[in-house]
């Protein structure tokens, strides 16, 4: 073994680190894969086409008054983006519409809304997910 350096401790635990999955997810916008990369949580191909549907979780949160919702479409679908109460009655409707694959971003006034615990909806065909979020004042 002539020549060849061992890598330190460290090195062996930076390099084991880099080729794990929570690094790729850790990192922004690091390459995963073949032609794959992550944008915040999204897994999309290089073409910048997400690979699943998604829906990342509200930013910030708790929030006052504004909040941003991020969500991820494979292929152009009929989206509602809803927000409820806790009695489940709706609170505003902020998308139902055709959208276009892609990452998508919804920002929300909650201006004028008491504060509390509400939930937000997003549903199409093939996927349907429910959040809880927090406005604060």
């Amino acid at each position: 073994m002539e020549g060849t350096a061992r890598p330190s401790s460290s090195q062996r635990a930076r390099n084991a680190f880099a080729d794990s999955p929570s690094s790729r997810a850790a990192d922004r916008y690091g390459q995963t894969a073949a032609g794959q990369f992550i944008v915040g949580t999204t897994a999309v191909e290089e073409n910048g086409l997400p690979l699943t549907y998604t829906f990342e979780k509200n930013y910030p949160n708790p929030f006052n008054p504004t909040t941003v919702f991020r969500f991820a479409l494979p292929e152009q679908t009929h989206v509602e983006l809803a927000v409820y109460n806790l009695n489940g009655q709706l609170v505003t409707r902020l998308v139902s519409e055709n959208r276009l694959p892609g990452v998508h971003e919804v920002s929300w006034n909650a201006h004028g809304l008491a504060s509390g615990t509400y939930f937000v909806r997003l549903s199409m065909a093939a996927f349907t997910r429910t959040q809880k979020i927090m406005l604060l004042k």
